[in-house]
């Protein structure tokens, strides 16, 4: 009973701490509300400061814990050092951001913001060693059925934090301090939806098999079957939560995100068809829209702008990685420090643009910012290799939940094209990158653990 109680609690604190990591909740009560075109910040710098404070415990609290559950599962077959051994590359850049201290502006700042990212490398660590790649997809669609739910209710509840005013007014932003990072998540929280599309009992979201169909025509599922149907819910209700949050919060990004990623899921699914005509009419229908795209779209790029309302230069993002590749050209292999470069540019950088700039509007090119082309290197190793890892899998497996590790490495690129977080501390997307690299690395080896709770 107890150690039922303590996994519990253990799961728990990785739903809660995936919450954290997105970003959520904390920000947008920290400025009160606050929208692009405000024009003046409703925050206070006590509150600034108390957000810093509160944050900072609570990743540190984190880091520590998951430190602790990675070291309890360590054995003498496999020490901590070999476990960071494992992923060679991901430690090399990790190690790269502390070694670029010597030569960062602000070499306090950056030694910190390095410890957090160690931090949040750690944790990716213990969720690869702790959870199956199942048991991760499952841990996303909990976590992000929470997300919905409190977006929901402050929208309802406070609007005035739910729901964007100024020049995005009536968008839904939830627990986001903006639309567009509500936008991009749900359409990471749509696939995971869609990928959970096999339940127990055979029960299944798109396709039901013939047997499942039989009792799903019963009034109260029992047992077993009320569990599938439970799961089966929880999921639809999920997956049409989080389409609906990506129209609502008007977040072009989101909408071409989750049409990329349905578009890659659909290609896997394919592969998956058993009989040579199933295959045969997907493939066509596949290639028909990928010559109707080269044929009308590509020659008129202004056409797919117009349709997700950005200009041909991505509303002056164009403009600013010119200015940001000047800049780089000065310090071209080992980048201005880890996590210094807009406190030490960025008025400069805005002045350039005419515009307040927080951040590149790229996850690559604000890593290189970081730690150069060398550390742009090491990471474009380790994705590459990790891809391929996850690509044979899949070959070789060809389940449902082989497809997660590819899913996730095609969102990390797309979601930091005009955005960034690729390789941010405290921040999601480094964590599901280094989370799935160190999983595909273990894929050929025994868990370290036993399954774990699964809720719902």
């Amino acid at each position: 009973m107890i150690k039922k109680i303590i996994a519990s609690l253990e799961y728990l604190f990785v739903i809660l701490s995936l919450i954290l990591y997105t970003g959520g909740v904390l920000d947008i009560v920290a400025i009160d509300g606050f929208s692009e075109g405000d024009g003046v910040y409703n925050m206070t710098i006590s509150a600034n400061e108390k957000l810093f404070v509160v944050k900072q415990i609570l990743f540190y609290v984190t880091y520590i814990i998951s430190s602790i559950l990675l070291m309890r599962m360590s054995d003498k077959s496999t020490k901590i050092t070999i476990i960071f051994l494992r992923n060679i590359h991901v430690s090399l850049l990790v190690g790269l951001t502390v070694i670029s201290t010597i030569w960062s502006e602000l070499p306090a700042q950056t030694i910190s913001r390095s410890i957090a990212l160690v931090g949040t490398t750690i944790f990716g660590i213990y969720l690869a060693n702790r959870y199956t790649l199942k048991e991760q997809l499952i841990l996303l669609r909990n976590t992000f059925l929470a997300i919905v739910i409190l977006s929901i209710i402050f929208v309802i509840a406070i609007p005035q934090y739910g729901v964007m005013g100024a020049i995005h007014d009536g968008a839904w932003r939830g627990i986001y301090t903006h639309k567009n990072e509500l936008g991009r998540l749900m359409s990471l929280g749509a696939i995971v939806f869609l990928m959970q599309s096999r339940q127990e009992g055979e029960t299944k979201i798109i396709g039901l098999k013939s047997r499942s169909i039989g009792k799903l025509k019963q009034y109260i599922p029992t047992g077993t079957m009320r569990d599938s149907f439970l799961q089966s819910a929880f999921t639809l209700l999920g997956l049409g939560a989080t389409i609906a949050m990506i129209l609502l919060s008007r977040s072009s990004g989101g909408i071409v995100n989750l049409t990329i990623m349905a578009s890659a899921l659909a290609i896997f699914k394919i592969s998956q068809l058993r009989g040579f005509h199933l295959k045969f009419v997907s493939i066509i229908g596949v290639v028909a829209l990928i010559v109707i795209f080269a044929v009308i779209i590509l020659p008129n790029p202004e056409l797919i702008f117009a349709l997700i309302g950005k200009s041909s230069d991505l509303t002056g993002r164009g403009d600013l990685w010119n200015v940001l590749l000047d800049l780089l050209s000065n310090r071209p292999l080992l980048g201005f420090g880890y996590g210094v470069f807009w406190e030490s540019y960025g008025a400069i950088v805005s002045l350039a643009v005419a515009w307040d700039v927080p951040h590149a509007h790229n996850g690559f090119l604000d890593l290189t910012l970081g730690v150069g082309l060398l550390g742009l290197a090491l990471f474009s190793i380790s994705y590459l290799s990790t891809l391929a890892k996850s690509l044979a899998q899949f070959r070789s497996s060809q389940s449902d939940e082989s497809i997660y590790p590819s899913i996730i490495l095609i969102y990390i690129v797309i979601s930091n094209v005009s955005e960034t977080g690729l390789f941010s501390y405290n921040n999601i997307y480094w964590l599901l990158f280094v989370t799935v690299s160190h999983s595909m690395i273990l894929s050929t080896k025994k868990n370290i653990l036993p399954p774990n709770p699964q809720f719902f």
